[in-house]
């Protein structure tokens, strides 16, 4: 099975989005596709309610749910199971206003695994920071009695915004994106996070907010950032912003020649641009040029592949499962899949 693009899915709930289209403007022309006023983009996705769909090579037009039924075990490796399709979602948010409070369900028996990722990729003068955990001197009672209202926000405790930092958010600590950041998530694709309050925007169905609230760890206020590295080096450079995850592996790149990595058969490599633009090709033939914003997946069976920077340097992120030769694999032993 060859490495493939995937198409995106453009989605304009506010009609307000400016970020977005800025990043995405990058590449549009080569795409022929346009992110005008768009405020999400799904560049991964493999649910019932939303399915992304193969660029290129044999499976071009494909859903990303048949190519799975079709040639999952091929593509995911070791643990993948044909029911549950692809196992995680990645997309870009462009926040016009806070997103709603949201929690990570826990997994029966796996305490860290469900966790989210952020990584910023653009943030304005009046951005509104990170939300992640309960502040110290909040109580349960302020918070019950804040649920439905804006001034829920004091009772969070907030982080600073900046380009290039990334969060791990682990289940049971909520969270939000402030206004006016341009986000990139992924998180499980599987199991869709609970919201816990719109911010009195607009109504909440109680019984899916009791559920949310059931989920929250009042207590619990981690969460791991990685601040950004502004600054300029001469070699490549292969930087861990996610190692210690259950369920997922996170590396920036800042790619500068070239740099040869394969896939083990535990899993695949999904690369996503981040800033400029970057070769993946392969002895066998396979060649693709990726931008910001784009997507490609190296399925876990293909082996040696090649990346390079045809025009001096690129930057990008590439995701992988945890496996068996990873640490920390232990803690998904019963299978979480």
């Amino acid at each position: 099975m060859e490495p493939f693009l995937l198409n995106p899915i453009f989605e304009c709930r506010s009609g307000e989005g400016q970020r977005l289209q800025k990043f995405w403007n990058l590449v549009s022309e080569e795409e022929g596709t346009s992110a005008q006023g768009c405020d999400t983009v799904w560049l991964v996705a493999d649910t019932p309610e939303r399915q992304t769909t193969v660029r290129d090579g044999d499976y071009a037009g494909c859903s990303l749910r048949r190519l799975m039924e079709e040639r999952g075990k091929e593509i995911v490796g070791g643990g993948f199971d044909s029911e549950e399709g692809f196992p995680l979602t990645l997309r870009l948010m462009d926040t016009v206003k806070p997103t709603p409070l949201e929690v990570q369900p826990l997994t029966p028996g796996l305490p860290t695994a469900n966790s989210k990722f952020w990584y910023l990729l653009d943030t304005g003068p009046d951005q509104g920071g990170i939300g992640a955990g309960i502040r110290r001197r909040a109580t349960r009672m302020q918070v019950m009695q804040h649920l439905n209202d804006e001034s829920l926000q004091d009772l969070i405790e907030s982080l600073p915004a900046k380009p290039g930092d990334s969060f791990l958010l682990p289940p049971g600590v909520v969270h939000y994106l402030g206004a006016n950041i341009l986000a990139l998530e992924l998180q499980d694709g599987r199991i869709s996070p609970h919201v816990v309050s719109h911010w009195g925007t607009k109504e909440t169905d109680a019984e899916a907010q009791r559920e949310a609230l059931e989920a929250v760890q009042f207590e619990n206020r981690n969460c791991w950032r990685v601040a950004g590295d502004s600054a300029d080096f001469p070699y490549t450079r292969k930087i861990p912003l996610v190692k210690q995850c259950p369920e997922f592996i996170v590396d920036e790149f800042r790619l500068k020649d070239y740099s040869a990595e394969r896939t083990s058969e535990l899993s695949f490599h999904l690369f996503c641009g981040l800033k400029g633009r970057f070769d993946l090709k392969s002895r066998k033939g396979y060649h693709a040029r990726i931008g910001p914003g784009q997507v490609v997946c190296v399925p876990a069976n293909y082996g040696d592949y090649f990346l390079s920077a045809p025009e001096g340097a690129a930057r990008f992120l590439r995701i992988y499962l945890m496996t068996e030769s990873e640490p920390g694999v232990r803690e998904r032993s019963g299978n979480s899949r």
